[in-house]
């Protein structure tokens, strides 16, 4: 009744009495080539086991004119189970499935019979298969190399039954098939048992990918904590196992050869059950886990192989943990300046262009602001003899509340930083206010934060009534207080260019102090400070001053400490570090209240935390102190960075004292702060390697793809994205993936070539076909 293909078949018209089943067969296998070849694949190749598979089937549909993909016999269930009963060694296999009813020529007439040869009827299902866009995928996945095929017509009813089985390349390795043939019974993924457990445990492929070794030939996984594995598998069947997988399995030169089994793709060895995990533990007085998985078998090496680790709960295969060996680094400290009371360098008035411009902060739904944010500006103004000949404002409000009440709000805020302005410059100058709410601001604070995807989709109305939701507003708080702020930009002529000398400085600032202008005396340490980065004159100048320790001369004495930090030659060693952090405490006891002084002491006591991690008792007090900050002039940013390495530190004091929990509590602290800590590509680069090392590397995919998407990285920056990008498809898509894998190729073809394999990406990545075939290409 069945046969298999044949080349060649010549197109005849169908006669019910005489079907030729091997002609539909050969004519549709022909016909679904031809369409591979079209679109850039290679021909199917027809295989016995494969052909024995598709009778299987066809024979049950025409015996129960089921025209479905399962059967109930347990040993012909479905595809897979079939090709597995036909001897066929096939890891993927995927079928097509069809039937077609002729019509009756004695009841319609000839005319009305449309199929008139078995080309028409395989032209019929062949494009049903084509037209639908599951089938037609299933046809052109390049996963697929070999086939079977076979027809089936039932006479009675005039229904001809079409089955194609489509399969990734054999298993044909014979020194690896002597392997136990049931998979030592274990059971394919079952949501009921494993569900709850992979819920409870998000990062169990994170924490255990690199803590597999191989030592004397055998298999051990290590891991710190054994209540972990105490506490999540305590059922008699829970039990871990390992599969080794070799590199000749992905051969550029054939498709990828997998073991045909539903639970493991190389060679599996026997499970190991939990109840001789600690039994034979020798770390158990130390709270850790030592479990020997099982030894390599003879003819593999640990060299040419990757181990993978199955979690099995209930006898059921729960998660697959592939070998993960990416460039992560710890990281103690993200490098922070100390900062000066005074005025930036970013905001001094340039002797060319004659502009000044600075941004002011308000609190949420107010007006007022502290005028010290803006006096350093305007004294330096002074000093330097400029004269204020236009003012520009950009008041801003952010987005959330009332347009009505935030317009109004705004001018408020133009309004009296004007006032504070005019007090300066007697003479009327010509004024221009703009108001608006800050929409950009909003759309570029959240680039690349968790909030990207949820507003960016939405109209403004839509965003607004979301923010104003208790859970969601509060949550991106941080984004919305940078948003509220007046642009100050002021056009200045120059009446004496550089009127004060270097040399007049120090004798100047010591006038200043003596008449208790404080103000004017910070503005000349910040004019000392440019001229000492210009080098017009020695470095040590800037803080070789003697200045009494006085509640009033605080700002001064801690500009000079952040001046030496900065240019004195011995600024690196301990001794100059552990003088410097107890001036900065001498300053705090003489005034708590001088935000700059406390936000450096807490700068020093990160750095000598990050030299000795234990030696803090509890780390809860200087978090408290941190959060003090917020109420000060210092912008949310910089707080918000010194607070990203606290949690930094906290998540290692937290590791160290075995308190995994609230480790994992800091952890997220770190991922939340960091996009609110403005850091450069350099800085994001150190806390992506420093979140992959963390194994979050879905952390590091959302922190560095902003920089990717706009094209603004260098070839460090792309190599470590590459290498974990393949791990969240949603996050960028398979072409887009492509394109940056060929201008990393552009980069350095030695360095991609490298990408897949020990000690950088797993081997098994090239399961994807896509990227197998760029690999191949260029690599091979």
């Amino acid at each position: 009744m069945f046969y298999t293909l044949y080349v060649c078949a010549q197109n005849s018209f169908v006669e019910h009495k005489n079907f030729d089943e091997k002609k539909v067969a050969t004519l549709l296998f022909e016909k679904v080539n031809a369409f591979r070849i079209e679109n850039g694949l290679p021909s199917f190749v027809l295989t016995k086991e494969l052909d024995n598979a598709s009778v299987l089937h066809v024979l049950y549909m025409k015996k129960t004119k089921k025209i479905q993909l399962v059967q109930p016999a347990k040993a012909k269930k479905d595809t897979f189970k079939r090709v597995k009963k036909s001897k066929g060694k096939y890891a993927q296999v995927a079928e097509n499935i069809f039937s077609y009813t002729l019509p009756d020529a004695k009841k319609t007439g000839k005319s009305k019979n449309t199929v008139n040869s078995y080309n028409e009827l395989a032209e019929i299902v062949f494009q049903a298969w084509i037209n639908d866009k599951k089938t037609r995928a299933i046809i052109l996945n390049n996963s697929y190399y070999q086939t079977g095929l076979a027809a089936a017509f039932d006479y009675k009813k005039r229904t001809v039954y079409v089955s194609q089985v489509y399969a990734s390349e054999p298993f044909d390795f014979k020194e690896l098939t002597k392997q136990n043939k049931n998979d030592f019974h274990l059971k394919p993924y079952s949501k009921t048992k494993c569900n709850a457990f992979l819920i409870n445990n998000p990062n169990l492929a994170e924490l255990l990918a690199n803590n597999i070794e191989v030592v004397n030939n055998e298999i051990f996984l290590y891991y710190h904590d054994v209540s972990f594995f105490k506490n999540n598998f305590k059922k008699n069947k829970d039990a871990l196992a390992v599969d080794i997988v070799l590199r000749k399995q992905y051969e550029c030169n054939a498709g990828n050869k997998l073991y045909p089994s539903e639970v493991h793709d190389g060679v599996l060895l026997k499970p190991v059950q939990k109840g001789k995990w600690f039994a034979a533990n020798p770390l158990k007085k130390t709270g850790e886990i030592y479990i020997k998985l099982g030894k390599m078998p003879s003819g593999l090496d640990s060299t040419n192989s990757e181990i993978n680790l199955l979690i099995i709960k209930e006898g059921c295969l729960c998660q697959t943990i592939f070998f993960n060996n990416l460039d992560g680094e710890n990281l103690s400290l993200l490098g922070l300046p100390l900062v000066m009371d005074t005025l930036s360098l970013q905001t001094k008035p340039d002797s060319i262009k004659k502009h000044i411009s600075f941004t002011v902060p308000f609190p949420r739904n107010k007006w007022n602001f502290n005028e010290e944010d803006i006096k350093p500006f305007l004294d330096s103004l002074e000093l330097n003899r400029y004269n204020i000949k236009k003012i520009d404002i950009t008041a801003y409000s952010s987005i959330e509340g009332d347009s009505v009440k935030n317009a109004l709000l705004q001018m408020n805020r133009a309004n009296s930083i004007l006032q504070v302005i005019e007090q300066y410059n007697l003479q009327k100058v010509a004024t221009e206010i703009k108001t608006k709410e800050n929409w950009e601001g909003l759309f570029e604070s959240i680039k690349g934060s968790p909030y990207e995807n949820k507003l960016l989709g939405l109209t403004k109305p839509q965003i607004r009534a979301v923010l104003l939701t208790d859970s969601l507003g509060f949550l991106i708080e941080p984004y919305l207080e940078d948003q509220r702020k007046a642009e100050v930009f002021l056009t200045v002529e120059s009446i004496f260019v550089d009127s004060i000398q270097p040399q007049s400085i120090a004798k100047k600032t010591t006038e200043a102090i003596k008449q208790k202008n404080i103000d004017k005396a910070k503005a000349l340490q910040a004019l000392l400070y440019r001229y000492a980065i210009e080098e017009k004159i020695e470095h040590q100048y800037t803080y070789q001053f003697s200045i009494s320790r006085q509640k009033e001369h605080i700002p001064l004495l801690n500009n000079l400490l952040v001046f030496k930090e900065c240019f004195y030659e011995q600024s690196h060693t301990d001794s100059f570090r552990q003088q410097l952090k107890e001036e900065f405490l001498a300053l705090y006891f003489i005034d708590p209240s001088n935000p700059y002084v406390l936000y450096n002491k807490l700068l020093m006591e990160l750095e000598f935390w990050e030299k000795d991690i234990l030696k803090m008792p509890d780390p809860e007090p200087l978090l408290k102190e941190m959060k003090k900050l917020y109420s000060t002039r210092i912008e949310n940013w910089r707080i918000n960075r010194l607070r990203l390495n606290y949690h930094i530190l906290a998540a290692d004091y937290y590791y160290e004292k075995k308190d995994f929990a609230k480790r994992e509590k800091e952890l997220k602290e770190t991922r939340k702060f960091i996009f609110s800590s403005k850091l450069d590509m350099e800085q994001t680069y150190a806390m992506a390697r420093y979140f992959i090392f963390q194994l979050r590397v879905d952390w590091a995919i959302e922190l560095m793809l902003p920089y990717i998407k706009s094209k603004n990285y260098d070839e460090d920056f792309l190599f470590i994205f590459l290498s974990i990008a393949i791990y969240d498809t949603k996050k960028i898509s398979e072409q887009d993936y492509a394109n940056l894998m060929k201008h990393a190729l552009l980069l350095n073809k030695e360095r991609y070539c490298k990408l897949f394999g020990y000690p950088n990406m797993s081997f098994q990545l090239l399961k994807n076909n896509t990227i197998k075939s760029e690999y191949c290409k260029h690599c091979n």
